[in-house]
């Protein structure tokens, strides 16, 4: 049974077309109003004195221009008079934003998941439980900043788990993003127990490294690094059809990987450093946009189909379904 927790209701193409503009310019203008709120203050401190209208505020208080004093007053209450204005702009903006995603999630998302596999659950504002993705071997510094466009769902069998995924890492008094893109979890039919994991060279992705294992391909040793505690596991999961598979996802998706074969586990995400049904700028041309989302669905069905070549991970009998 789908569980769509969105408000949003289903309407007609030419309903969604016109709203998805109407919200398109509220949001642009609110992001406009907020920015030029921002501004203002310091157009209007650097200019106090040939702003003729200001004149009278300034006598008034005894604004005079060598005292910091009065100067830094008046600073303080511009900025005060223009914060919540901007905030208020800002936070509109961002519920028109979520207004037209729910929008395209259930008038559009929705089906197009319904249409490629068995969807069992659909939150476009959930993500992975965090407890789950930290089962990949991510560092303790990792923290799970945001998850969203939650997929609960059945393929050919095989079950597995989506979301958008956001990880970052505190620098200081600040936190660097170290991973931004989707997040598979497919469900095996054997233990990997303990952990194997495979990541590019060059992953800004922070993860917790045992042994480094070498495989027997040049070119994949090259490009990937396997961590595994236990080589003679290592071997027993990277085998030369897994490494052919790798390498081909690498070539289909953008974006640093980070693999783990981890307890009835199969972690694949791809920091592709963007989010999944997303509305893009033109949401009003719906054939793109539903083209789009079909596309970035595709990638989980065509990874559970290459997938399930290896019997060894998966019961044979699953890819036989439909």
């Amino acid at each position: 049974m789908t569980n769509i927790q969105i408000t949003e209701k289903r309407i007609s193409d030419a309903e969604l077309s016109a709203r998805l503009e109407e919200l398109t310019q509220k949001s642009r203008v609110c992001s406009i109003f907020g920015v030029a709120l921002i501004i203002a203050p310091i157009v209007v401190m650097t200019l106090w004195r040939q702003i003729s209208f200001l004149e009278p505020i300034a006598r008034l208080i005894s604004f005079r221009q060598d005292d910091p004093f009065y100067a830094n007053m008046i600073a303080g209450l511009v900025s005060m008079l223009a914060f919540f204005p901007a905030l208020y702009s800002f936070v509109r903006g961002s519920i028109h934003r979520n207004t037209k995603k729910q929008l395209i999630s259930v008038n559009i998302t929705r089906d197009i998941l319904e249409n490629s596999f068995e969807l069992l659950e659909y939150n476009p504002d959930d993500g992975i439980p965090s407890e789950l993705l930290r089962e990949s071997n991510l560092s303790k510094k990792v923290m799970v900043n945001r998850t969203s466009d939650y997929i609960r769902g059945r393929h050919k069998g095989v079950n597995f788990q989506f979301s958008d995924v956001k990880l970052t890492v505190p620098i200081g008094r600040s936190d660097k993003t170290v991973f931004t893109g989707q997040w598979l979890i497919v469900d095996l039919d054997k233990e990997i127990n303990p952990a194997v994991t495979i990541s590019n060279r060059g992953n800004r992705l922070m993860i917790d490294r045992t042994s480094t294992v070498e495989m027997e391909n040049v070119k994949f040793n090259r490009d990937y690094i396997v961590s595994a505690a236990d080589r003679h596991m290592a071997f027993y999961v990277v085998t030369p059809k897994m490494m052919e598979f790798i390498q081909s996802m690498g070539r289909t998706v953008f974006g640093k990987q980070h693999i783990c074969f981890v307890k009835n586990h199969l972690h694949i995400a791809v920091d592709t450093e963007i989010d999944s049904f997303e509305p893009c700028k033109d949401s009003k041309d719906l054939d793109a946009l539903r083209k789009r989302i079909e596309n970035e669905t595709n990638f989980i069905k065509w990874a559970i189909d290459h997938l399930l070549h290896d019997e060894r991970l998966f019961n044979i009998k699953k890819g036989e379904s439909t």
